[in-house]
């Protein structure tokens, strides 16, 4: 394992993932293991390379986490944010992608945790797998909930209204330490 933009591992003759860690492997609140995000990474493990993407800027911390919740087996990690000099767009995820390719990554697709991240990776011709899942285990529980079924296109809206209502939520304050 080595760190893009450190050492830089290029890898063509595989078929590469791209995961970020904040959102699928780590709770965006509070920093713990996001189990079912882990069980995912495991599963595709065994169809591609992984290569992990994160906004952290300490590459020592960001492996220390991942070792301490035993994430074993990814290829490489990309700290983007530390290369921003780098970037030609304004969109995170095409300049993700951009760097990626110059490696000389074989990329095949990226997951994200957002309808917006989705949006941005089709854009830059990627395919793209989107990994919901609800901030609140029932409905009831959502900040000015509406009981029953909502359309589709609704959807896409309440992944990022949950996020921040979570985020503002006093009860998980506790859980931010």
């Amino acid at each position: 394992m080595s760190v893009i933009g450190i050492e830089g591992n290029q890898g063509t003759m595989s078929r590469v993932l791209v995961m970020p860690v904040e959102g699928i492997l780590r709770k965006e609140v509070g920093g713990q293991l996001n189990v079912d995000g882990f069980y995912l990474y495991r599963t595709l493990q065994s169809m591609y390379r992984i290569l992990l993407v994160s906004f952290d800027t300490n590459q020592r911390m960001l492996v220390d986490w991942l070792t301490k919740e035993r994430v074993f087996g990814y290829d490489d990690i990309l700290l983007p944010m530390t290369m921003a000099g780098n970037w030609v767009t304004e969109s995170y995820w095409s300049n993700v992608i951009r760097i990626i390719r110059m490696r000389g990554y074989n990329l095949s697709v990226v997951l994200v945790n957002s309808p917006q991240d989705a949006v941005d990776v089709l854009n830059a011709s990627v395919p793209v797998l989107l990994f919901g899942q609800p901030a609140y285990g029932l409905p009831e529980w959502l900040p000015g909930s509406r009981r029953g079924a909502e359309e589709w296109d609704k959807l896409v809206g309440k992944i990022e209204t949950e996020r921040a209502a979570r985020i503002k939520d006093k009860r998980m304050e506790d859980r931010l330490e």
